[in-house]
């Protein structure tokens, strides 16, 4: 009697492992998921603000030859 109950006990707790277990590993996917839209989204802020420099300074180049041709 006291062997199935010690058996059952060590079958219970043995699910319960691999229940926190899955549930860490799908933690784990969820998490990495995450970091990598957090990379892909930083990415493409670093894009957009390269090109609004980009933009400023050809807008900046673009006036500067126009007042100076203005001034001629």
């Amino acid at each position: 009697m006291k062997r199935d109950e010690t058996k059952r006990v060590k079958s219970k707790y043995k699910e319960k492992m691999r229940e926190d277990k899955k549930m860490d590993d799908e933690y784990e996917d969820e998490r990495r998921l995450r970091l990598r839209s957090y990379s892909y989204n930083a990415c493409d802020d670093t894009k957009q603000y390269a090109q609004a420099q980009t933009i400023a300074v050809s807008d900046a180049i673009a006036a500067s030859c126009c007042l100076k041709m203005h001034d001629q």
